[in-house]
């Protein structure tokens, strides 16, 4: 008899903390790219969106993997949480989420770093 070996990803709750991830993502890019008191953003205007949904991607990527472990790690200290179930379909979307997301952040600082000279 063949005994399966692989778990059914939950999708509901990759999907949930893909999106919190994705939210909390948006909001360290945001920090990082803020306005400054008397300079201005640091980045240049079209290298910004790039950058949020990159910066989006990525935290996405590592919240829809990792699970509650990254947001709870140290409040259980009896009962750790669970590694959420995965899926070989749901590990390859997260990894292809974060690869895409790392190549977004390395194009924004590309674009920023040619465009250096121009207005902000």
């Amino acid at each position: 008899m063949k005994t399966n070996t692989t778990r059914p990803a939950d999708w509901v709750a990759w999907l949930l903390q893909a999106l919190f991830g994705s939210l909390v993502g948006a909001l360290i890019g945001f920090v990082i790219i803020r306005p400054r008191r008397f300079y201005g953003y640091w980045m240049c205007a079209n290298a910004r969106p790039i950058f949020l949904i990159g910066a989006a991607l990525f935290t996405a990527a590592v919240a829809s993997r990792v699970g509650d472990r990254l947001w709870l790690a140290d409040h259980y200290r009896t009962s750790p949480p669970e590694s959420p179930r995965q899926s070989l379909r749901s590990n390859l979307l997260s990894l292809a989420m974060g690869l895409v997301g790392f190549a977004m952040l390395v194009i924004s600082l590309v674009i920023h770093f040619t465009n250096i000279g121009d207005a902000q």
